[in-house]
């Protein structure tokens, strides 16, 4: 059982970010399962059941919970601003150099799919923003979100003004045929060559403005609203009645955005509508469903466990990596190219349910997970 009178810690943040963690496994998994990152769509190549499921994915997770885990790793960063006052940019920057190394290991010996990297290199604006008014952090998340998705969106439309052909969806053979190769059975040098191979094609210096872009505004809004007071223990009227509105646009507009593409069909367009768009509506009407869900007196137990996951977001990000990694390369049980949606699904619940068990035993004993705490002997310099 897990008290929501937790005095050095507020219970929402652990369990909001456990939330993420699933809907973050849900997706990644299909990216060690096989080489989506050269596929348009979590359904390409399925038929029957599978797409449908496969499809159910992409409403419901893809693309709404890592803006979730943005919102929270910016309502982290005012929380540790106000925690060190003066001290905040010194401590700050050492603790995005720890997630910049963090990312690295992760990139070379797990995952091309790592997200550290992108935290890292995005944080360092927050040393710009951090203290700042509620209307600059939240003029300028509403800023940084609409503008570049609406540029997008009409150059998107323009081109398919003039050729309709030019938005239809893109699937990299030989990419697919490269990662096959090596994640099916090549060997351990093969098999970070064709990481490293897939973190470039993925994370190339033209696109990093808008890797950057993709989290930097969710990071702002985060902010915004552990000063607005979503965080606490016991949400305000106030809050209550503010996260009402917004899930009740965002939940409606969200899910008409993430279903655009089986409605109006698959296009460079919709897809952008569907994950750029409708994933972090869809997010925020998540966040606050959670919240809400925080105010009874005895937590749901699929809450307890997220918990658990929460309070070592950063440990169970990276095991996650490596378990997917020894269930489907060639140097564990190598299930590489099995991407039926149903046995994906079972085993990330699998690894989620036995995470949150070795959590919990864990944190019986220490007060953070072994990453976190080295992250903060980083920090501190408390070597």
């Amino acid at each position: 059982m897990i008290s929501q009178k937790e005095e050095n810690r507020l219970l929402s943040l652990d369990v909001l970010r456990g939330a993420a963690l699933f809907g973050i496994l849900l997706v990644n998994i299909y990216g060690f399962a096989g080489p989506m990152l050269y596929k348009p769509a979590l359904s390409s190549g399925l038929e029957g059941s599978s797409k449908v499921y496969a499809i159910l994915t992409a409403i419901f997770a893809q693309g709404s919970f890592y803006p979730m885990f943005a919102l929270l790793f910016g309502a982290g960063t005012h929380y540790f601003y106000k925690k060190h006052g003066r001290a905040f940019r010194k401590y700050y920057s050492r603790r995005l150099a720890g997630l910049l190394l963090f990312g690295l290991f992760h990139v070379l010996f797990l995952w091309y799919g790592d997200i550290l990297l992108t935290y890292a290199a995005a944080g360092v604006f927050l040393l710009f923003f951090a203290g700042r008014s509620k209307a600059v952090l939240l003029g300028s998340g509403i800023i940084l979100f609409s503008v570049p998705n609406v540029l997008m969106l009409l150059l998107y439309s323009l081109a398919g003004a003039f050729n309709s052909e030019s938005l239809a969806l893109q699937t990299d053979n030989a990419g697919i045929r490269n990662s096959l190769d090596a994640y099916s059975h090549g060997s351990l040098m093969d098999i970070a060559g064709q990481r490293l191979q897939d973190w470039f094609y993925g994370n190339h210096p033209g696109i990093a403005v808008f890797l950057i872009l993709a989290v930097l505004p969710f990071f702002l809004l985060g902010m915004y609203a552990a000063c607005k007071g979503w965080f606490e223990n016991h949400l305000e009227k106030r809050v209550i009645r503010e996260l009402r509105l917004i899930m009740l646009f965002s939940g409606s507009a969200g899910m008409l955005l993430k279903t655009a593409p089986y409605y109006l069909g698959e296009n460079a367009l919709t897809v952008h509508l569907q994950l750029f768009v409708g994933g972090p509506l869809l997010a925020l009407f998540y966040t606050g469903l959670i919240l809400f869900s925080l105010q009874k007196k005895e937590l749901p137990a699929v809450l307890v466990s997220a918990a658990f996951l929460g309070k070592a977001s950063l440990t169970c990000y990276l095991m996650q990596s490596f378990l997917l990694g020894m269930l489907f390369y060639p140097y564990g049980l190598g299930l590489y190219g099995k991407q039926d949606p149903l046995f994906l699904f079972g085993a990330a619940f699998l690894i989620y349910i036995c995470q949150a068990g070795m959590m919990r035993l864990w944190l019986k004993k220490h007060r953070y997970g072994p990453i976190e705490k080295l992250w903060r002997l980083w920090t501190y310099r408390a070597f």
